[in-house]
């Protein structure tokens, strides 16, 4: 699995700029409207019997873009952040008001509408360092395997690679 490493702080404005180009002002008005955010939980069977106990029933904060609820029949890119070692997801979401951020850079043109998926990786040792590990689990079969088809079944993405893109914070 393949990272673009990118620090915290210019993390909201990386995501927000991965699938720039221009759009037309009757689209942006239509867009105005606020995106939203959800908690949800994700069982990842790569997971399943890590040698810490860590629960595989992993929190995942997900932002929906404006016009989700109206265009049913519309298809969106994901971009997967990673959070960086020894933090929560919850951090992240809430430090950098990733619905606001990304509902700003939508509505003034910047950016297209994307889903944001932020799982939490913290451990009983404060992370995983998203890899495979017999003590913390394989969390790259998690992120690649497991969440990316939780959010694919549950959610109205482009089930493609090219509909995909991954950033992590490291410190």
């Amino acid at each position: 699995m393949n990272l673009v490493k990118v620090p915290m702080a210019a993390f909201a404005a990386a995501c927000l700029v991965l699938l720039i180009t221009p759009e037309s002002k009757a689209q942006k008005t239509d867009e105005a409207q606020k995106g939203s955010g959800e908690k949800i939980k994700v069982h990842g069977q790569s997971l399943d019997g890590n040698l810490e106990g860590d629960s595989p029933d992993r929190d995942v904060f997900v932002y929906l873009p404006p016009t989700y609820t109206t265009s049913s029949d519309r298809r969106y890119p994901v971009v997967y952040f990673l959070h960086g070692y020894a933090a929560h997801a919850e951090t992240y979401w809430k430090s950098l008001s990733v619905a606001a951020a990304a509902d700003g850079a939508i509505r003034d043109g910047s950016a297209h509408e994307m889903i944001l998926v932020l799982p939490d990786a913290f451990t009983v040792y404060d992370g995983s360092m998203f890899s495979n590990s017999p003590t913390t689990g394989d969390w790259e079969s998690f992120i690649a395997k497991d969440l990316i088809a939780y959010i694919d079944s549950h959610y109205r993405t482009i089930k493609d690679r090219g509909g995909r893109g991954l950033f992590s914070h490291t410190r």
